[in-house]
C-alpha cells in the first residue's frame, strides 16, 4: 500500500506537547522527592523547582485554553462513543498490537486522535489537569485557609488536600507510563515520536 505524508501537528501543538510533558515530568521527580521518595535535587531546592513549574504548566494551560478555543481544535478531544468505532480500538490495545495487527484507526489532520485517544486527553485536559492545579493551589495558600474561609470545608490541617494531590499525582505518573509506552508502537520504534517532532506523519493512500 502506497504512503504519503501529511502535516499533522502545527508547530504550537509539538511546542505545547513537549512542555506540558516536561513541566509534568520534573512536577512528578519535584513532588515525589518532597514526599521524600528519592532524593535529586535535595528538599529545598526540589520545593522550589515544583512551585515554578507548577506556576509554568498554569500559564501553558491558560495559553493552550485560548489556542484550542481559537483554532476550534478542542473538538479534537470530544469523546465518541460509538461502537463501531471504540471496540475495534480497544481489541487492538488489548489483542490485536501484540499480534502485529494492523491499526484500526485513520489519522487525518481533522480527525487526529482516536476514540480511546480522545477519552484519555479529554480526562486529562478537562479534568485531571485542572483537578491538580485546584489542589495544588488549595496547598499552596494553606496559610490564607482562615482568612478565605476554607477552614470550614476543609478544617485546619492541609493532610487531606495533599492527599488529593498526591493521588492525582499517581494518575499522572500512570498516564505518562502509558504514554511512552503507546508512543513506541508506531511502525518504527521513534516514529509517533519523531511525528511529534517535525509534525509530519506517514500515512497510508487509503487514509
Amino acid at each position: 500500500m502506497k504512503e504519503r505524508k501529511i502535516y499533522l501537528y502545527s508547530g504550537f501543538e509539538r511546542l505545547w506537547h513537549w512542555l506540558q510533558a516536561g513541566f509534568i515530568i520534573m512536577l512528578l521527580l519535584t513532588g515525589f522527592e518532597v514526599h521524600g521518595v528519592f532524593k535529586i535535587f535535595g528538599f529545598e531546592e526540589a520545593h522550589q523547582l515544583h512551585i515554578i513549574f507548577a506556576w509554568s504548566l498554569i500559564v501553558l494551560t491558560v495559553i493552550s485554553i485560548c489556542w484550542h478555543v481559537w483554532t476550534g481544535n478542542w473538538k479534537q478531544y470530544l469523546p465518541t462513543f460509538r461502537k463501531d468505532k471504540l471496540l475495534p480500538m480497544i481489541r487492538f490495545y488489548i489483542w490485536g498490537i501484540f499480534r502485529g495487527e494492523p491499526h484500526p484507526g485513520h489519522r487525518t489532520k481533522e480527525e487526529k486522535l482516536n476514540p480511546l485517544q480522545r477519552i484519555v486527553y479529554f480526562g486529562i485536559l478537562f479534568f485531571l489537569i485542572p483537578y491538580q492545579i485546584v489542589t495544588g493551589l488549595l496547598y499552596y495558600y494553606f496559610p490564607h485557609w482562615a482568612k478565605w474561609g476554607f477552614v470550614r470545608i476543609f478544617g485546619h490541617t492541609v493532610k487531606f488536600v495533599a492527599v488529593l494531590h498526591t493521588i492525582g499525582a499517581f494518575l499522572f505518573l500512570a498516564y505518562v507510563i502509558g504514554h511512552i509506552y503507546l508512543s513506541t508502537t508506531g511502525e518504527t520504534f521513534f516514529s509517533y515520536i519523531w511525528s511529534m517532532i517535525t509534525g509530519w506523519e506517514k500515512v497510508s493512500e487509503e487514509e
